[in-house]
């Protein structure tokens, strides 16, 4: 299932269907690779069948492009698509349960230093660390952590650190030097041109 680790370069899109702005988006999609480096399907809105039937389609496409597939939240449809990693929220199921269902990269979203010390504990593949900076995809209500926090978390730990929340690619030079990766949601999805934009964010 898993013959992926997971990238330390590119651009990790998170990437949802419904705000998908160039459709449709089952061939527009493929625009933006070779520069995105890891799809994770995140879209809260989808009901569990939707979600099922979009992995399957993504599943074929990341497979063509030779990147890894995460699939944000839902361990059982990770596994049945045969997709390379789930993507698990602080308030999501724990790391321990998701490896009794899936045996692929599993990667979890934290907000500070001690979060990012519990995931390393728990067995974590990655860390989403942020938000970075403000953001109106996820109101988390939390304070951003900005490049210098995200670098304190990331210098600290034994596994990689992504930065994720609200990098455009007016801000994206902020982080050069601190990360090589970046996770990107609203800059590419809302994008009438989303191979130009993810270009722009390398």
């Amino acid at each position: 299932m898993n013959k992926f680790q997971f990238p330390r370069r590119g651009v990790y899109l998170l990437f949802d269907p419904l705000k998908w702005k160039k459709k449709p988006w089952e061939k527009t999609l493929e625009e933006v690779f070779p520069f995105v480096c890891a799809v994770q399907l995140r879209s809260p809105s989808m009901s569990l069948e939707e979600t099922e039937d979009t992995a399957a389609i993504l599943r074929n496409i990341t497979l063509r492009a030779g990147v890894p597939l995460i699939i944000n939240n839902f361990p059982g449809i990770a596994a049945g698509c045969r997709a390379d990693g789930v993507h698990l929220g602080k308030e999501d199921m724990s790391v321990s349960r998701a490896k009794k269902v899936f045996s692929g990269i599993i990667g979890v979203s934290r907000h500070n230093q001690h979060g990012a010390d519990e995931a390393v504990e728990e067995g974590a593949s990655y860390i989403g660390a942020g938000p970075v900076f403000a953001t109106e995809t996820k109101d988390t209500g939390r304070k951003t952590l900005g490049p210098e926090g995200f670098s304190k978390i990331k210098k600290s730990s034994p596994i990689p650190v992504i930065p994720v929340g609200g990098i455009n690619p007016s801000n994206r030079r902020l982080l050069y030097g601190i990360s090589d990766i970046v996770a990107v949601s609203s800059a590419i999805n809302s994008s009438p041109d989303p191979g130009k934009t993810v270009n722009l964010l390398v």
